[in-house]
């Protein structure tokens, strides 16, 4: 992460990374902790830099627990949106992956109202 991209864009977007990893985790929270210095210093309010999660939840990792658990991580970061992944799994059709988007938001909405 460079801090001129603090200065230039709204966000950042962390791809491809498991939270879930205690050690990404702790690189995760350093990183996040510096962009806020940076947005700071830039006069900036950190919690205006948005944080997208990209392929934050993958299906292919399994059911709801395993969503749920990468979403929480994800959001005790301070992740403002998160990606979800519906490929590489087989499904056959447009429809399979939506009724897969909407297991996804469900479980998601589940665990978010405790």
């Amino acid at each position: 992460m460079e801090k001129k991209g603090t200065l230039l864009a709204d966000g950042w977007i962390p791809v491809d990374v498991d939270p879930t990893d205690p050690a990404v985790y702790d690189q995760l929270s350093g990183q996040i902790a510096r962009l806020h210095d940076y947005a700071r210093a830039a006069e900036c309010p950190p919690e205006a830099v948005g944080i997208e999660a990209q392929a934050g939840v993958h299906l292919q990792w399994g059911e709801e627990k395993a969503w749920a658990k990468h979403a929480t991580a994800w959001r005790s970061l301070g992740a403002t949106h998160l990606s979800v992944d519906t490929m590489e799994v087989g499904l056959p059709s447009l429809d399979a992956h939506l009724d897969a988007l909407r297991r996804i938001k469900e479980a998601l909405r589940a665990e978010s109202q405790g």
